[in-house]
């Protein structure tokens, strides 16, 4: 387990991953190509759900990230992007390295709201980053508000 790594062997992970984002970043440098966003799956949710909660001390940054790309790979479930096997996958992941796999303390519908002061928002249209597959993301734009909901009832516990 990654969690569980110590001395050199966190820090080759650190900066492998610190070097993939490099790659990503060097590509699009002032994030006008659209290609630094792929960098974002589980942020635009995640972003909603601190917003919700007030940057409280519910969710750390990591957890609200965690959150959110459970609830990409949901949506992405449910647009056909996805199989059920791959959202078993990254939820298995993010439960194994001890991050929240459900939301409690805030409603649906406060995270819907939160939703739209993010900056991936374009022209009041919604724009996630959805997995596609292990490793592959794909921007949707515009996805129906009652998916986005649907799914954030699977995994609010009031």
């Amino acid at each position: 387990k990654v969690i569980s790594l110590k001395g050199f062997h966190i820090e080759h992970v650190i900066y492998e991953c610190a070097a993939i984002k490099a790659r990503i970043v060097e590509r699009d440098e002032r994030d006008v190509q659209d290609v630094r966003i792929i960098l974002n799956f589980g942020h635009t949710l995640g972003h909603a759900i601190e917003t919700a909660t007030s940057y409280s001390e519910a969710y750390n940054h990591g957890e609200a990230v965690a959150l959110g790309m459970i609830l990409a790979g949901d949506i992405a479930l449910e647009l056909g992007m996805i199989s059920l096997s791959d959202l078993e996958r990254i939820k298995n992941l993010i439960a194994r390295a001890g991050l929240p796999t459900r939301i409690t303390g805030v409603t649906p519908r406060k995270i819907m709201e939160s939703m739209g002061f993010d900056k991936k928002f374009t022209s009041g249209a919604n724009r996630l980053v959805l997995p596609c597959g292990i490793g592959s993301v794909k921007i949707i734009d515009d996805i129906p508000e009652l998916l986005i909901k649907t799914v954030l009832r699977k995994y609010v516990r009031s």
